[in-house]
Order: structure tokens, then sequence, then C-alpha cells
């Protein structure tokens, strides 16, 4: 009797760990996701092709999820970056029109080409803080300002 209970107690563990295994790695993997860990997967390759069960499926939809949220992301952030130094060419035209204009032009056009180089002042403003975030994202740091994974 005592025999069947420590079997029945060996097989009951066994099964146990062979059902919450990949729901912890899944666990883990999804808080690292949620910490800003784009790279962060649940299933290791042998465990994607081994377990053929809900689980497994489980596992490799959120896997699969996992790479195009990261995909997504970086796309997103190498635009962002694109967009910023495309603005900036023809932000620095403007400002040389402007030198140009203030050379040429008399008194009365002080005051528009004030508002243009404060306006042209912001725009360059903002042009540096996306950068900024662009260069500051790609530079692999998530929201808490340790290294995370984002960029490949």
């Amino acid at each position: 009797m005592l025999v069947a209970v420590v079997i029945s107690g060996l097989v009951c563990y066994l099964l146990t760990s062979y059902l919450t295994a990949p729901v912890v790695k899944l666990r883990a993997a999804t808080q690292r996701l949620a910490a800003g860990d784009l790279t962060a997967r649940a299933g290791a390759a042998g465990l994607k092709n081994r377990r053929r069960d809900e689980i497994g499926g489980l596992v490799r939809d959120f896997d699969g999820m996992a790479e195009r949220l990261e995909t997504l992301v970086n796309e997103q952030n190498r635009l962002l970056n694109d967009i910023s130094h495309e603005l900036r060419s023809p932000l620095a035209r403007l400002n040389v029109a402007l030198g140009l204009a203030r050379q040429r032009t008399g008194p009365d056009a002080i005051s528009v080409l004030a508002r243009i180089e404060l306006e042209s002042t912001r725009l360059e403003e903002m042009i540096d803080r996306l950068l900024t975030l662009s260069r500051w994202k790609l530079g692999r740091h998530c929201w808490t300002g340790r290294p995370c994974g984002w960029a490949s």
C-alpha cells in the first residue's frame, strides 16, 4: 500500500511539473513584456515543437505576439527617427531663408520675421525632443530607464 502511495505521489508530481512548467515560463515572460522587455519569449525551441496541447499552442501564440509587437515598436521608433531627421533639412533651409530675408527687408517686416523665427525655434526644439526620444528608445532603454532590448 505504501509503495502505491509513493508511486502515485511521484506520478502526480511529475504530471503537475509537466503541466505547470510552461505556464510558469509564460507568466515570467508576460511580466517581462509588461515591464518593457520586448525580447521576452515564453518558450524554448524544444518546448514549442514538443508540446502539441493547448498550453504549447498558447506559448507559441504568445511568442508570435511578442515578436510582432517587438517588430512594430522597432519600426515605429525607426520611423520617428527618420521623420525627425527629414524635418531638419527643410527647417535648416527655412532658417537660411529667414536670415536672407532679414538682410533684404526693411524695418516693417521685422515683427513678422521675428514671429517666423520664433515658430522655427519651436519646431527645432520639437524635432530635438523627437530625436532624443528616438535615440533613447533605440538605445535599448525602456520607460524605467534600464536596458530592455527594444532595438535589434
